[in-house]
């Protein structure tokens, strides 16, 4: 396991840390070096991918802020359907709990905002304070889009 672990970390970082499974798996092909393409996938999301999450989730929080620890930003991005930006909430409050949260922008001005179903298709308007809104939290998940 730990000399696995060690040929991946090294054709990874290599590789300037861009590779994923399948890259990873090939190139060990190439070394010939043997190892299952699930296994390798599975050591990979088990090493990298909770890293890689954190990192996406702090650089989210750069643009976009909550004021509840159990709701986190998962997603910002432009908008498929119509105009504005997506931003997706990943709350961790126990199920059934109904949340309140706050998101704040930060040098981003917002003039409306819509609670989405998870199409991005607009649902409600959310009351719009400056440059924050605030968000029933129900679910799991919540879409907010902003215009």
């Amino acid at each position: 396991f730990e000399q696995l672990y060690g040929d991946i970390q090294r054709i990874w970082e290599e590789n300037h840390q861009v590779y994923g499974p399948r890259k990873v798996w090939k190139q060990m092909g190439r070394e010939h070096l043997r190892a299952a393409r699930c296994r390798v996938r599975r050591l990979m999301r088990e090493i990298w991918l909770p890293e890689r999450a954190r990192r996406l989730c702090e650089r989210a929080e750069n643009v976009v802020s909550t004021d509840d620890e159990r709701v986190m930003v998962t997603t910002v991005k432009r908008a498929d359907r119509g105009e504005g930006i997506i931003v997706r909430l990943q709350s961790f409050a126990p199920p059934g709990e109904q949340l309140q949260v706050r998101l704040r922008f930060h040098d981003v001005g917002v003039r409306a905002a819509y609670l989405c179903d998870a199409r991005e298709r607009d649902r409600s308007g959310l009351p719009v304070e400056g440059s924050a809104v605030l968000v029933p939290v129900r679910r799991a998940l919540t879409t907010v889009r902003l215009a």
